[in-house]
């Protein structure tokens, strides 16, 4: 990911006005659930952003707050000021290095988001999104999953799909979609049920790996508002 040109996006004004332009645009006056993008701004510590967040849930402008792209310290750091219902990251067959911050979203009974959870390629080449290769991916990653596919009458993306899924209750991963009839396809990922073989042969298909790249955290984290006392209950969409 680059993040040269990530710079004045983490101050309590900007996020602010984010929030407020946010919910204009989608007409409400109470967001559902609302996501720092990324930890690597550089003009507010990450535990600053989380509080700005944190005030504006108090207010009652969001709702539910998420965390984007980031590590699994800033996650615990994150929960040391507010709830954190869900997290988002990069997060599918063939790229497991977020395992490590997966994990640590279950623990903490937030929601675990993948994004491009259908993609056979790496992300960054011109087909991580879309086309025949992406979805196609490497041969290796094929010889794995067009048997897999046959045998349950899928798609190689709803096997993709059915795997994440199989993986834990409080997945729930975000493929893009064009159409009705692809929409239609990626929610029919949720009745295919994988068998342990199936499963196991996905998963060694690619390590998950534990290292991260880290971001810096200011020594103590800030808590600007009241610890809340419920936890929210995000129900899993499948």
């Amino acid at each position: 990911m680059e993040v040269s040109t990530f710079d004045a996006i983490g101050n309590a004004n900007y996020l602010r006005q984010c929030a407020h332009m946010s919910a204009r645009r989608l007409g409400v006056e109470q967001i559902d659930l609302y996501y720092l993008h990324s930890g690597y701004a550089e003009d507010a510590s990450f535990e600053d952003q989380v509080g700005t967040l944190a005030e504006l849930r108090q207010q009652g402008l969001i709702r539910h707050i998420g965390l984007s792209n980031v590590t699994p310290n800033q996650l615990r750091a994150a929960r040391q000021i507010v709830d954190i219902a869900a997290v988002t990251a990069h997060f599918n067959v063939v790229a497991r290095q977020e395992g490590t911050l997966l994990d640590a979203a279950l623990e903490a009974g937030a929601v675990f988001v993948p994004w491009q959870p259908v993609s056979l390629t790496a992300p960054g080449l011109p087909t991580d999104t879309g086309g025949p290769e992406a979805v196609r991916g490497p041969e290796a990653v094929r010889r794995v999953l067009e048997p897999i596919a046959a045998r349950h009458g899928a798609t190689i993306s709803q096997i993709s799909l059915a795997w994440l899924l199989a993986r834990s209750p409080a997945i729930m991963p975000v493929p893009g979609t064009t159409s009705m009839a692809h929409l239609r396809e990626n929610l029919d990922a949720q009745d295919i049920e994988l068998s342990r073989e199936d499963i196991q042969s996905i998963n060694g298909i690619a390590p998950e790996h534990t290292a991260t790249q880290s971001r810096p955290l200011t020594p103590e984290p800030r808590s600007p508002v009241a610890p809340l006392k419920t936890r929210a209950d995000v129900a899993r969409v499948r």
